[in-house]
Order: structure tokens, then sequence, then C-alpha cells
């Protein structure tokens, strides 16, 4: 299979990349790149977890009600927001890896400058669609009346700020692109440093503050994301070294470059889609059974984030390594990334779920839950260390491919475990088989384990080592 990414001409001296620019792509220097890249990729999404950790932590003080409303606006938020970011920041990083790999400065102008230019007008949609019909989103996903009047002011704040989220996202994937983890990563530890502090001050009414409760943690939050969505942005443009990058190539529209944009976002976000309708279901399923077990599967997935990072980050380690290697056309390089990667990945996760096993009433005692909470939590968390090999497998192996440009093939596997095995088996465990909270979790569990076995067939397919850029 063969793409075809039409560019404009470009000379000779406009064809070079300032030195230091980009990684050192050979096999002797993988496992450097791997680790360079993985411990600020890996920390930078363990970030985006604390975050909402952080509000989980603080205002679980409040109460059950106020612990389903957070979990569950942070839900709806990531999910509208993971269909179109994460596809563009797929989108920018795997172009600017390949065109960094060939050392075509001009076509990562093009390539981030267009994919920057979609983002602020899908990040501006977003943004209006969470101020006006916050609580329309909250009664669909059958929040209770309570949950309900807690959750609008929060997810109005978190899901507001959109366009600053995904401007962010798009920024830190053309850094990454260039082999540059490390600069998205302190942006955001600033950020959640914000976060904490305001957190407090405006969770509780502390001195001058007022106590403004949940609402408190969304404008915390709110507030945390604009400075880093804007902060990252001036730093991408204006003042980060070897990219090149301005302002002036976000107002230069190229259509064929939008192309090669929409060509790899479109089934990345039709991926995210499936999986979050998926998801939506399935919390819709939770819900179901009652604030307690939504709750409780609040704090388990909170948790069981920390693992879900780590596969999350070694999985944008692969996606660079890949696409680097591919634009300076060494294949059995991205092979090698991808596996050398996974066992990483793999092992770290593992670790956790031990810790998940031996430790869960210790872990789940930061949260203070009540005891009927904690006990389908420390349910949760046991079931959920049996999911980490797949999940490290799943998320390497397809990060690899969508730094190759194969956004199908992710796609299509998301489709198989999201809607025909996790939706359909959960019902059957939770409410045929009268199984409950822990057929919810088994349905979970036995998604993850196909789309892992998937991944790996789709790894020793030779399709996404064969598409090209031109």
């Amino acid at each position: 299979m063969t793409y075809y990414f039409y560019e404009k001409k470009i000379t000779i001296m406009e064809n070079r990349l300032e030195e230091g620019s980009f990684l050192i792509i050979n096999r002797k220097m993988l496992h450097r790149n791997i680790f360079s890249l993985a411990w600020p990729s890996v920390t930078e999404y363990l970030l985006y977890t604390i975050t909402m950790m952080v509000d989980m932590i603080m205002v679980s003080r409040l109460g059950t009600d106020a612990i389903a409303a957070v979990g569950l606006s942070n839900i709806i938020a990531f999910t509208f927001i993971s269909m179109f970011g994460f596809p563009l920041r797929i989108s920018s990083q795997a172009l600017t890896a390949r065109f960094s790999g060939a050392h075509l400065p001009l076509r990562i102008k093009d390539a981030g400058g267009n994919s920057l230019m979609i983002a602020i007008i899908v990040g501006l949609t977003i943004s209006i669609l969470g101020i006006l019909g916050s609580g329309w989103l909250l009664k669909i996903m059958g929040a209770s009346e309570s949950v309900h009047l807690i959750g609008v002011g929060y997810l109005r704040w978190v899901l507001g700020i959109a366009i600053f989220r995904i401007v962010f996202f798009v920024c830190s994937g053309i850094l990454r692109g260039m082999g540059d983890a490390r600069t998205p990563m302190f942006i955001l530890l600033v950020s959640n440093i914000i976060n904490i502090i305001f957190n407090y001050f405006l969770i509780f009414g502390i001195g001058m503050f007022p106590r403004l409760n949940v609402l408190g943690a969304g404008i915390a939050t709110g507030g945390a994301y604009i400075i880093a969505g804007i902060s990252l942005f001036v730093i991408t443009i204006y003042f980060r070294k070897g990219v090149p990058l301005n302002l002036i190539d976000i107002k230069r529209f190229n259509r064929n470059m939008v192309k090669n944009i929409l060509r790899i976002a479109l089934p990345a976000s039709i991926e995210t889609v499936v999986r979050r309708i998926g998801l939506l279901i399935f919390i819709r399923m939770v819900a179901a059974l009652g604030t307690v077990a939504l709750a409780a599967h609040q704090l388990a997935i909170r948790i069981e984030a920390f693992s879900f990072m780590i596969g999350v980050g070694f999985g944008v380690v692969s996606a660079t390594l890949v696409g680097q290697s591919l634009g300076a056309k060494k294949i059995k390089l991205a092979e090698e990334s991808i596996k050398k990667t996974s066992y990483y990945s793999i092992g770290l996760m593992s670790l956790l779920g031990f810790i998940f096993v031996l430790f869960p009433g210790f872990i789940l005692q930061i949260f203070k839950p009540e005891m009927d909470v904690k006990t389908l939590s420390t349910i949760a968390l046991i079931i959920c260390a049996f999911e980490q090999i797949p999940l490290g497998l799943f998320m390497v192996i397809t990060g690899g491919l969508k730094g190759a440009g194969d956004t199908k093939t992710p796609m299509i596997i998301s489709v198989v475990g999201s809607l025909l095995i996790r939706v359909p088996l959960t019902y059957i465990l939770a409410f045929k088989l009268n199984l409950g909270f822990v057929g919810i979790w088994l349905g979970a569990l036995s998604d993850w384990w196909v789309k892992a076995i998937l991944a790996v067939i789709a790894f020793y397919r030779s399709s996404w080592k064969e598409l090209e850029f031109k």
C-alpha cells in the first residue's frame, strides 16, 4: 500500500535542517533514543493523569457525588478533546518525524503550520460546544440530579478551554516529531503545579479566595490548561531552536498538505470516536449500577491511568522512532524500534500490575473513599493488573503504525475491540449473567487482550512499512 503526499518543490539549500534538530537514527543509538524520548513522554502523560487525579483527590473530601461529577465530566471532556486533538497530534508527529528523518524543513513548516491552523478552528468549535452544552451532555450520560448540579460548572470549564488543549497537543506532536519530548513535559509540569495551588485555594476557600467546591477545581484546571496551551504555542513558534516553524506558516494554507494531514488524522479520529463511543456506552452501563459503582469505577481508572499512561508514552516514542527511521529509509530499524520499545513498556506496566494486586487498599486510602466504594475499587484494581501486558503491546505497536502514517489498521482494531467485543460482552457478563461490577471489568479485560493479539498480527504484516510521503 502506498500513500502519495504531494509537496511543492524546494531548493537544495532549503533541504537541510539545523544540526542537532533531529535524532541520530541508527541501531547503535536505539536504546539511547528510546530512553531520551521515553522518560519525558511517559512523564508528560502521567502529568495529564495527575491533573485529573489531583482534582479527584481534592474533591473527594466533598463526598461521593463530587467524585462522580468530576469523574464523569472528565470522561466527557476527554472524549471530545481526544476525538480531534489526538488525531491532529498523531498526524503532526508522523509528518514532522518523517520529514525530519529525511531532513526536509519546508515540509515540516507546511505540516506544522497547517496542523496548527486546523487545531485552532476545531478547538474553537469544541470550546463553544463546551460552554453552551455542558448540562445537556451530563444528562445524556445519565448523571443523577445531584451529580448534574455539581458537575455542570466543572465541565463548562474543562471542556470550554478545548482550543488551548488541542493546540497544546499539536505543538507537542510537532516537537516530538523533531525529537524533542522534554519541552512539552516541562510546560505540563508547570501547569500541574498551577492547578494544584489554585485547586487548594478555590475548592476550599483559603484566604481571600471564595469557597467554590467542585467549580473551583474546574476553574483551576481550565486556567492551567490555558497557560499550558499558550506557552507551548509561543515556544514552538518563536523560541524552540531547530524547529523551522513560524507564525506565517499557520496563515499559509497548503491544500495538498491539508490532504496529507487529514489522510492520517481522519482514520485516527474515527478510531478515537469508535473507542469513545464504546467507552461512553461502557460508562453508561457502569452508571446503571448506581452512584457507588460509578464512583468506584472512577477511582479505579484514575489509579490504573498511571500504568495506562506509561503505555501511551512509549507509544509516542515508538511513533517518533518509526517515523524518523522510515524517513531515513531504515525499515529494519523501524521494526526493531517497535520491538525494543514494547519490551520496556510491558516490563514497567507489569511491575505496576503487581503493585495493584499486592497493595490495592493502601493505594485507595489516598482518596479516603467510603467503605462500599473502596470494596468495589479493590476488585477493579486486581482485575486491571491482568490488563497490563496487552495494554503495553497494543499501545506501542499501534503507536509505531501511526508513526508510519498507518492509522487505518489501529482504527479497524478499535472497531473490533471496542464495539464488537467490549460492549456486548460487558452487557452479557454484567447484566445477563448478573456479575454486575465484576462483569464490567472482565469485559474490559477481554477487549484489551483481543486488541493486543490483532496489533501483533498487524505488526508482522508489511503494509505499514510501505507507506511513502512524496
